[in-house]
């Protein structure tokens, strides 16, 4: 009985996450958010949007699912179900490229974490999930050896 009961859940969650799906990929529903992003004096009316009505309703989709797919014993255990919607709103990349700089040359993310943030695809290279430091864009061994060679103290 229960692993039929949890088939039925799993079978309403798929239709209900197609349904959003299907709604969000809805040419009607994409021209209207791109329309409400080109009219004037409203930049940062998606985000807005965004942070005030679909942020919440992806919090409510990530409890109910985690609700109905683990229980409370799941949850417990650390399972839990994500939605992410950063990806919702257009990343233009080049547009975003001094603040891509900054996060790569802060060492704060890889570029293989830049180019996943932005959808996408990783480079299937070492140096690309390195992480990088600006003294000539030189990653974090780099800099250090430098800032030895030079006297200073590197820790």
């Amino acid at each position: 009985m229960a692993s039929n009961r949890k088939g039925r859940i799993n079978e309403e969650l798929q239709r209900e996450l197609s349904s959003l799906i299907r709604t969000l990929k809805d040419p009607r529903v994409q021209q209207s958010m791109v329309s409400v992003t080109k009219v004037e004096a409203t930049g940062d009316a998606t985000a807005r949007w965004l942070t005030g009505c679909i942020d919440p309703i992806c919090d409510q989709l990530q409890e109910e699912i985690t609700r109905k797919r683990y229980g409370y014993s799941g949850w417990a255990h650390g399972n839990y179900v994500r939605v992410d919607s950063s990806s919702i709103q257009h990343f233009d990349l080049f547009a975003n490229a001094p603040n891509v700089e900054k996060l790569v040359g802060s060492g704060a993310y890889t570029i293989n974490d830049i180019l996943r943030a932005a959808n996408q695809e990783p480079i299937n290279e070492p140096w690309a999930d390195k992480h990088f430091l600006t003294l000539n864009i030189g990653d974090m061994a780099s800099a250090r050896s430098l800032e030895a060679q030079k006297g200073g103290n590197a820790e």
